[in-house]
């Protein structure tokens, strides 16, 4: 049977939502409004400044524990102007004590209202949906999920531990017993020109792989004086298409035997 996460009745104390519209500091200075959102005829709680921090928080009438059942968390937003920048986020916590997933799901960048739901189960684990369709799976138990992470690591660095004042950073060292081959070859290329190549037949050597676009017409605003002589585009050569290649035939290279 899997633990229960104990540490949910001591965080479940306060209900936070929190939305931020490129606000560079922590204090929440926001006021909210009450009007009709642009293009409805809903009511709802609308930002009233730009670089502002806004939040709504209510305390629990009491504590509870993920033992006594699933729990669902929702809230819906529209974003009038998209997502330029900023975040929505619900918040359950005690004093400033605070977890985040640590990939959180991305959200929808358009100007339409989304559902964002939460979904609490008492094994630890953890869904979240938008618009009721699952875009992430997590567990509360998981370090990989959450940051910082809810339970404590079971082992951590240790703070009074120093480095060896012989410690060797280099994970290899050259062989002092090594001795360069007397046939070692300091010029020799890694590859060179494969002799026993033959240039496939059909080849067009005087066709170039690309040709001017001969549809193209030079912009009527084009100056020469300032933009320069005008060319037109380039286009694939339809006749390298059937061909085995087109322009100059080189070669292809392969790896120096010598090479060491």
């Amino acid at each position: 049977m899997e633990r229960s996460w104990k540490l949910i009745p001591q965080l479940l104390l306060i209900a936070c939502f929190v939305f931020q519209i490129c606000a560079s500091y922590d204090v929440v200075v926001g006021v909210w409004k009450l009007s009709k959102s642009e293009g409805h005829d809903d009511y709802g709680l609308l930002v009233s400044e730009k670089a502002k921090r806004y939040a709504i928080v209510k305390e629990l009438d009491s504590v509870f524990s993920l033992t006594d059942g699933t729990v669902v968390l929702q809230f819906e937003v529209r974003l009038q102007n998209g997502l330029q920048c900023g975040g929505a986020y619900l918040k359950y916590l005690r004093h400033q004590e605070s977890t985040i997933s640590s990939t959180p799901p991305s959200v929808p960048s358009d100007k339409f209202s989304h559902v964002y739901t939460a979904i609490l189960k008492p094994d630890n684990k953890l869904k979240i949906l938008i618009d009721g369709e699952e875009k992430k799976a997590a567990n509360f138990l998981s370090a990989e999920d959450f940051e910082p992470a809810l339970i404590p690591p079971k082992t951590i660095p240790d703070p009074d531990d120093r480095k060896p004042k012989d410690w060797d950073e280099r994970a290899k060292i050259p062989d002092p017993d090594g001795v360069k081959p007397d046939d070692w070859d300091e010029d020799a290329p890694m590859e060179i020109e494969d002799e026993d190549a033959v240039k496939p037949e059909g080849w067009l050597d005087d066709e170039p792989e690309e040709i001017d676009d001969l549809d193209a017409l030079k912009p009527g605003e084009w100056d020469e004086e300032e933009d320069g002589e005008w060319e037109p585009p380039k286009n694939d050569n339809p006749k390298c298409e059937l061909a085995p290649g087109c322009g100059e035939w080189k070669r292809p290279m392969k790896r120096n035997p010598a090479y060491k």
